[in-house]
């Protein structure tokens, strides 16, 4: 169970703005389309990561996981038993 004051904490929680320029923010070092999020609120320009290029980015999505199938994958899983953090 989370602890009080966390309920909302994923929905919520936001990581600092990605400020792409020559990306479209279809690149792993896009830091919205690495978590699998759109961009908002971002400092990117002509931004393809965006509900309205939704089709574009599917590919993109699909592309980077042909190459590397754990791509977008947690780097580190929450442990429950112990609730740390481990490494994969």
């Amino acid at each position: 169970k989370n602890a009080p004051g966390k309920e909302n904490e994923s929905k919520s929680h936001r990581k600092n703005p990605c400020n792409c320029k020559k990306s479209k923010c279809l690149k792993l070092y896009c830091e919205c389309f690495a978590a699998e999020r759109f961009c908002s609120g971002c400092n990117c320009q002509d931004c393809n990561n965006t509900p309205e290029y939704e089709a574009v980015r599917d590919e993109a999505i699909k592309a980077t996981r042909a190459k590397n199938p754990n791509a977008f994958k947690p780097r580190f899983e929450h442990n429950k038993q112990s609730g740390g953090t481990i490494t994969c």
